[in-house]
């Protein structure tokens, strides 16, 4: 062997030596939970002296938990680079920033293709991509972190439109992702029936599903306590194939129970929707201007019932519903002649199949009356008067029962 194969075959050796060594001094042992633990900004010191950069990628893909990799032309070129204490994305930017590198990301995977800007593949092109239905500033923001370096997307709001720069193929791909982001908003029909029943004889409840269909998917009614005080919150699911208007019309012809309403909204979803069926109840206001003039004003508080309801639209055709229905009515006066309101109000979450019916029960409301019976002209007599008087106190109670039912519309 000649002296210069020899000293050929001596720096081979000390340089497989020196990448042993980086690779046990930068990738130290640790156990699963103490990987598990390491900080995203842990540091890291690199001395990478004539290192072939498939070797520097392969350090830096253990120390950042990402997988750069390189063509087989790049992988051979030499790398000089020493930092201390760096982060391993600092480590990396460095490194591509000085030997002019950048890099492409697969897709949605953690695989990123270095290579190198001088060699003419790095070119931007601009596209500009018409939205149908989602906000072009949302979808803008959200899109921005997708863009590669020097890359840019503007959002066009009077045409509703996005302009992107970037490199080719990754336009492309944030075209892709502006497809899968722009669908249309399903609408969801939400059909409210408000049923009212007179509690009687110590009866707790004025609709019981049971009695009148009780076929009506038994095994998903149950009992359950939504907060309010007082007796449980009936609760009930009707599957689409019943008909929800002949269980109201036998409900109403079989016992006290009476339709208030049956009020229709259409909403967006995740959006919140109210229905309101309400009285106004018209008081006067005094006050006293700083001048002294009395001003008197009428104002109206508002007494009945109120349903908010926000659907969600899940993947597989479901609707997650937030229900929220309010009670409000009047229970006296005060000296001053302003209305004393009492209202319940409850909130729950539940799951409906698309034209499935969601049934609330529960919501009492308690009345106190007083009426005087006399008997003629003796009732009227001073002192003895009372002799031939007779007082009564009655307690009404009323319970709601509220059908609601969702569709979706497209």
């Amino acid at each position: 062997m000649s002296k210069k194969d020899s000293g050929r075959y001596l720096q081979m050796i000390i340089k497989a030596i020196l990448i042993l060594m980086l690779s046990f001094t930068m990738v130290p042992i640790a156990s699963a939970q103490e990987i598990e633990d390491m900080e995203e900004d842990k540091l890291i010191s690199i001395d990478f002296q004539r290192i072939p950069l498939g070797t520097v990628l392969r350090v830096l893909s253990i120390q950042s938990g990402r997988k750069f990799i390189t063509d087989s032309q790049l992988a051979n070129l030499e790398i000089l680079l020493s930092l201390p204490d760096v982060t391993p994305d600092e480590a990396i930017n460095a490194l591509l920033d000085t030997y002019n590198l950048y890099y492409i990301r697969q897709g949605e995977s953690d695989i990123y293709v270095i290579k190198n800007r001088m060699d003419g593949e790095i070119k931007h092109v601009s596209k500009l991509f018409f939205v149908n239905y989602a906000d072009v500033e949302i979808l803008a923001d959200v899109l921005e972190t997708r863009l590669s370096e020097g890359g840019s997307i503007a959002a066009d709001v009077r045409n509703n439109a996005l302009l992107v720069i970037d490199m080719a193929d990754n336009v492309e791909i944030i075209g892709g992702l502006i497809s899968q982001l722009d669908l249309p908003t399903p609408q969801i029909l939400i059909e409210a029936k408000i049923l009212d029943s007179e509690l009687i004889d110590g009866v707790e409840h004025g609709v019981d599903i049971y009695d009148f269909y009780e076929e009506a998917a038994p095994e998903r009614v149950f009992n359950q306590r939504f907060g309010m005080e007082g007796p449980n919150l009936k609760f009930a699911i009707l599957d689409t194939g019943y008909n929800v208007n002949a269980l109201i019309s036998a409900i109403t012809s079989k016992s006290n129970a009476r339709l208030l309403n049956n009020p229709r909204v259409m909403v967006l979803n995740n959006q919140e929707a109210e229905i309101a069926i309400v009285d106004e109840i018209p008081y006067r206001t005094i006050e006293v201007t700083d001048s002294g003039d009395i001003l008197a004003t009428t104002e109206f508080k508002e007494v009945g019932v109120k349903i908010l309801a926000t659907p969600i639209v899940s993947k597989d055709g479901s609707i997650t519903m937030n229900v929220s229905p309010e009670q409000s009515f009047q229970i006296g006066t005060t000296i001053d002649g302003f209305p004393i309101v009492k209202t319940s109000r409850v909130e729950t979450t539940f799951r409906l199949n698309d034209g499935e019916t969601a049934i609330i029960g529960g919501l009492i409301r308690e009345s106190l009356s007083e009426s005087t019976n006399k008997v003629p002209i003796l009732g009227d007599l001073p002192i003895i008067g009372y002799l031939f008087r007779h007082f009564e106190k009655s307690n009404a109670r009323q319970e709601l029962t509220i059908f609601i039912t969702a569709r979706i519309i497209n």
